[in-house]
């Protein structure tokens, strides 16, 4: 099972395939991956944290227009 490294020292101009080659981003690892499910990933552990955070702001920009557009005075 090949794995892709991401790292907050990596860069999506990388390939991703070793330690010494991490990249970078969650969108980059996805685009690698090819919609495969055979890949294992290894995040390190602020770049983990990192993509949990991003997320949940992610979410919740996409949540607020809605919210807004539902509020009638």
């Amino acid at each position: 099972m090949p794995t892709i490294y991401v790292s907050d020292s990596g860069d999506d101009k990388n390939d991703g395939r070793s330690l010494q080659t991490p990249i970078y981003s969650l969108k980059r690892a996805q685009k690698l991956q090819g919609g495969r499910n055979n890949y294992s990933w290894h995040f390190g552990p602020r770049a983990w944290k990192r993509i949990q955070k991003d997320d949940k702001k992610r979410k919740a920009t996409r949540r607020a227009p809605a919210e807004a557009d539902a509020f009638i005075p």
